[in-house]
Order: C-alpha cells, then structure tokens, then sequence
C-alpha cells in the first residue's frame, strides 16, 4: 500500500497530466495509478515468488483487490474532504493533507484483508492447531468442533501434556499428531 501511494504520487507528479476524478481530488492522474499500480504487482509479485506465499492465481487476486481498496480509501477520504469543504483532514501532519491522508488507503485495506482472511477461512477443509492442549488452543478445537464440523483437523501439535493430547485424539480424530 505504501509503494502504491508513494509511485502513483511520484510518478503522476512528475509525468501525469490527465486526471482521474477531477472533481474529488484534482490532483489523481491516469499515470499515477497505473504506474502505482504495476510497480506494486511486480514488487509484490516477486516478494511472493521469494517467499512463496500464495499461488500464482490467488496472489494476483489478493494484490488487485488490495490496491483497489487502496485507491477507493483514498477517492472516499477525498469525498468526505471536499463535502465538509476542507484541504486537510487536520493539521496534525502539516503539509500531507492530514492524519487521515496518510492512513486512508490503509483503513480499507485493513477491511479487505478482514474480508480476505475470512473468505480463505471459510474455505479451509483442513486446519492445524499448535499449542492444542494450551487454554487457546483447547478453546479453539471446542468452537472448531460445535460451529465448524465441516473442518477436518489435519496436525495438533502440543507441548508436553500428553495425556491431554491423547484425548483430544480420540475426541477430534486429527491426522497428524506432534509432542514437541
């Protein structure tokens, strides 16, 4: 998010002249978003390929929707400036349009990761517990098992307390077991 906000600021500074959304903050251009935009998926893109953190398809998803809910938080942060006739969201960051100017992409994102971690949750089939015989960890596979009985739990991993992790064997039927 922040290379997204610091490229399309750069880039549509320096070089862009057609604007986006005039009206609601005249200084967006064409050129700032999109060279935002694809400086960020390839800086993402090879973040992901270093440390391989999602699949070719879903990475490409999870960046598209990232940015976007980037450059929506910033275009609703502006809506809520010019309806309330202010340059500034405060005066607390002078000169950066505010406090709000600073973090307006990120408090969307925040939303759609929120949205995005649901979703991969609810799809998850399998689930792994570490610490399942810690007072989180118990309390977990008892919601898991009441709510979700759909998830299949695939590894429970505990500390030392073996006569817990016996019975949650025979309770929850994990395929993997680990006593570290």
């Amino acid at each position: 998010v922040v290379i997204f906000d610091v490229v399309s600021y750069v880039f549509g500074t320096k070089f862009g002249k057609l604007k986006i959304l005039s009206s609601i903050s005249p200084n967006k251009t064409y050129i700032g978003f999109f060279s935002g935009f694809i400086i960020t998926f390839i800086v993402g893109s090879l973040y992901n390929y270093y440390y391989l953190f999602f699949k070719i398809d879903l990475m490409i998803y999870f960046i598209f929707f990232t940015l976007s809910f980037a450059f929506f938080g910033d275009i609703i942060e502006s809506i809520f400036k010019r309806k309330c006739n202010l340059k500034n969201s405060s005066e607390f960051l002078p000169g950066h349009g505010g406090f709000f100017d600073r973090f307006d992409s990120l408090i969307t994102v925040v939303i759609w990761l929120f949205l995005f971690n649901l979703l991969i949750w609810l799809t998850m089939k399998t689930l792994n517990i570490f610490g399942s015989t810690g007072m989180i960890g118990s309390k977990s596979l008892k919601i898991i098992s009441k709510y979700f009985p759909e998830i299949k739990l695939n590894l429970l991993v505990a500390n030392n307390d073996y006569k817990k992790l016996v019975k949650q064997v025979i309770i929850y039927k994990p395929k993997y077991i680990c006593l570290v």
